[in-house]
């Protein structure tokens, strides 16, 4: 079952000329990421100059200590704002390189005539069985998945129809 889901995985993409296309699409958001990340850190080192600042006119008294604790205020939400933002792409980007990472895994995989235990588990999440005995795979890829749901659907329909 896991076999002919990776294979339809490969069939559906034409994965030639699509991994390519992939590739180039993963490359040029992580660049865009990357570049993002790098204007984020800016902002941040900014906001932080500009914390350091308003403190050292608070301890100079030439800032009102109500005038310090609103600037302060604002200058920390923004730099935890920056911050979530910058987690947050991180994210996205590890993401992306799971994209490239499936299509090595399952490309190995289909090669191999006798499947090994260390390679269903980094391509199966977990197996559910249920009371009717059906059981479901849920794979690390969610294209896996999406490709098990469509799958599945078209199962129940030549049944029923």
């Amino acid at each position: 079952m896991v076999r002919e889901r990776c294979k339809s995985f490969l069939q559906e993409e034409d994965y030639n000329k699509s991994a390519i296309q992939l590739q180039r699409r993963i490359n040029t958001r992580k660049n865009m990421i990357k570049n993002e990340i790098s204007s984020l850190n800016k902002q941040l080192a900014d906001v932080n100059k500009k914390i350091d600042k308003i403190y050292e006119d608070k301890i100079s008294e030439t800032l009102r200590e109500e005038d310090f604790k609103r600037l302060y205020a604002n200058f920390s939400e923004r730099r935890t704002a920056i911050e979530k933002m910058i987690v947050e792409l991180e994210k996205t980007s590890e993401e992306e390189e799971k994209i490239i990472d499936i299509t090595k895994i399952v490309k190995q995989f289909m090669k191999m005539k006798d499947v090994s235990r260390p390679m269903l588990v980094s391509l199966v999440d977990k197996v559910v069985i249920n009371e009717q005995k059906e059981i479901t795979i849920y794979y690390k890829f969610k294209i896996l998945n999406l490709q098990a749901l469509k799958t599945n659907e078209e199962f129940v329909e030549e049944k029923i129809g």
